[in-house]
């Protein structure tokens, strides 16, 4: 029968002697561990280790993927491929997840993913030769998921653990779904996969690969920074979020790379670069004297070394004392006026397109060196800019071209922000376009408040978040509405803060992700910080529950939408004052990151 084994990180180096700074030693012996750990094993098989009886199977060899395991066998020459398949436990709709590996002569470690929390899963082997198949199949029992947070151990709750995921709607016609699984990332607690029926399949713990937000960067790399956690308490320092961490599916760690500057939200490839990263910087600069600015510029860094090729500063070409409408900063709103939160590069229009949070605006550059950086475009609100920048704003227009809106008028202009305009966005990310000049962006509109005139600006309740998706002329400086969705599910899809989108090049599908929705005790929608907008007297200010939503949305060719999957995650308690210092206990949970991607790829 089959040898398994299961290795535990403990027993390579100690994770409980943490401190909240992370040391580049530390750094080094993740990368260090995880190489002689896959070397070990390689090194472990020979000629008696053959496809079936005498395989060597590892579960969760780094300590970290605890729904994943090495499939070990050597081949003398003669197999060409080996097909591995897991067919989930789901009487109702079992979903199978399966991966052709092209096998090498000699040592094999094959990763087997899409395993089950608490379950004996079965796995399929299918053995390929020149000439025939041969199938093999064996037995792997995996442990529970850690605790969530309605749960105690030694006598206190658990922080930071499993969410708890809740299907609200489930097409049956999975043919109509986006190929492949839910890939997702909670902060601080881990990253998870799951199937189209809501069934967790893949997972990695939180405490040695940090979970803030992740990307692939090719040959079944991720990149990911963000928080981490050691017994019990969540390590988020400053050290953390200045370092990358590049690994796979298989919670293996390649390269921790310290950066000059922490990285705020998405780190991405640079467009035509692979050797290149691209993310908006926690850089800060002196302006005039005054407080230090933040979160105001994007970075260039180096892949491999962290090293910084180019740095483009957003406050020598925006206005840093244009009001922001959600103040995250420490009393000047100049420490915190842009809140950049996504940004990449758009080779083709030779662009680099920005999100800035707290301006209510997506803005495009030239990205050639900084002290050259020229504005392109200005999406968002025409509110009190400045004579300079105003020539960069861009005009709504319908599809046959003509203006929507009087920008001059009150009526008019409320109408734009409600319905046109996007407010505290995230996610920005690009959609095909080759006609240069023609900018193709789609994003997640948060939705913060829909107004500078506080009069007019929305409660949570009232609000909604949704996804967008725009085409600009850069020719005739003008902006149409594409698509949109969201609205649709009213104030429980509202989120205050992060979420993203992802739309699947090949059907369209767009997966939306509310991932700072959230409501009082009494299950009413709120915010994160009720004081820097309108304050709803139906909510209670002391008590607070996270519920990030993502749903899957088909786009029909008649322009009607159909919801083809939602679902709802939860920490498992409310929580109150008692659990957190200051206001950080009403960011109970947070979803930065949904895409839909197969899950070998």
């Amino acid at each position: 029968m089959n040898i398994l084994k299961s290795i535990s990180m403990a027993a390579i180096f100690t994770v409980t002697t943490l401190s909240t700074t992370v040391t580049l030693a530390y750094n080094n012996a993740v990368v260090t561990s995880h190489t002689e750990i896959y070397n070990g094993l390689l090194a472990e098989l020979a000629r008696i280790n053959q496809p079936g009886q005498t395989a060597i199977t590892t579960l969760n060899p780094y300590g970290t993927a605890p729904l994943s395991a090495y499939y070990g066998f050597w081949n003398d020459g003669l197999i060409n491929s080996i097909e591995i398949s897991v067919t989930s436990k789901n009487l109702g709709a079992p979903i199978t997840l399966s991966y052709i590996y092209t096998t090498v002569d000699g040592a094999n470690l094959v990763p087997v993913s899409g395993l089950e929390p608490d379950t004996l899963n079965t796995i399929i082997v299918g053995v390929t030769d020149a000439d025939t198949t041969q199938t093999f199949t064996f037995d792997l029992k995996t442990e529970p998921l850690p605790p969530t947070d309605a749960e105690m151990v030694d006598g206190e709750y658990v922080i930071s653990g499993t969410p708890i995921f809740d299907v609200k709607h489930s097409d049956p016609d999975f043919s109509k779904r986006s190929d492949g699984i839910y890939m997702t990332s909670y902060y601080g607690r881990g990253h998870y996969g799951l199937d189209n029926n809501g069934d967790v399949r893949w997972a990695l713990t939180n405490d040695v690969i940090p979970s803030f937000n992740f990307n692939l960067v090719g040959d079944g790399r991720y990149v990911s920074n963000g928080s981490t956690v050691v017994d019990n308490v969540t390590v988020s320092s400053p050290a953390t979020n200045k370092t990358i961490y590049e690994w796979d599916i298989m919670g293996r760690v390649y390269s921790v790379t310290n950066m000059q500057y922490e990285a705020h939200h998405t780190t991405i490839l640079v467009d035509g670069d692979s050797s290149q990263l691209l993310l908006p910087s926690e850089k800060s600069d002196y302006n005039d004297g005054a407080e230090l600015t933040r979160e105001d510029g994007v970075s260039i860094i180096d892949r491999a070394t962290g090293t910084e090729v180019n740095y483009y500063d957003f406050s020598k070409l925006l206005d840093i004392n244009r009001a922001p409408t959600i103040i995250n900063g420490d009393g000047d709103n100049r420490n915190d006026w842009a809140h950049l939160n996504a940004a990449y590069n758009d080779a083709t229009q030779d662009l680099i397109i920005a999100s800035l949070r707290n301006q209510n605006v997506f803005v495009g550059i030239t990205p050639q060196d900084n002290a050259d950086a020229a504005i392109s475009f200005i999406a968002g609100s025409h509110h009190e800019w400045s004579a300079e920048l105003e020539q960069y704003l861009l005009t709504p227009v319908d599809s046959d071209g003509k203006a929507l809106y009087n920008l001059e008028d009150a009526a008019d202009i409320d109408k734009a922000d409600k319905e046109f305009w996007t407010w505290g966005q995230h996610g920005v990310t690009p959609l095909p376009s080759s006609v240069k000049g023609i900018v193709k962006v789609a994003m997640f509109d948060d939705g913060n408040y829909r107004s500078y005139d506080p009069d007019l600006q929305l409660v949570a309740a009232d609000n909604w978040g949704r996804y967008v998706e725009y085409t600009i002329d850069l020719s005739k400086m003008t902006i149409k509405k594409e698509a949109e969705w969201g609205k649709e599910l009213g104030g429980i899809f509202y989120s205050s803060y992060v979420g993203n989108v992802f739309k699947d090049p090949i059907n369209g599908n767009m997966l939306i992700n509310s991932g700072g929705a959230m409501v009082d005790g009494n299950g009413i929608p709120t915010e994160l910080d009720s004081g820097t907008g309108p304050l709803d007297p139906d909510v209670d200010p002391y008590t607070s529950e996270s519920r990030p939503i993502f749903v899957e949305v088909q786009q029909n060719e008649d322009g009607s939408y159909t919801k083809l999957f939602e679902l709802v995650a939860t920490s498992g308690r409310v929580k109150t004052p008692d659990d957190g210092d200051g206001n950080t206990w009403r960011i109970d949970m947070s979803n930065f990151f949904v895409i839909k991607k197969g899950l070998y790829e």
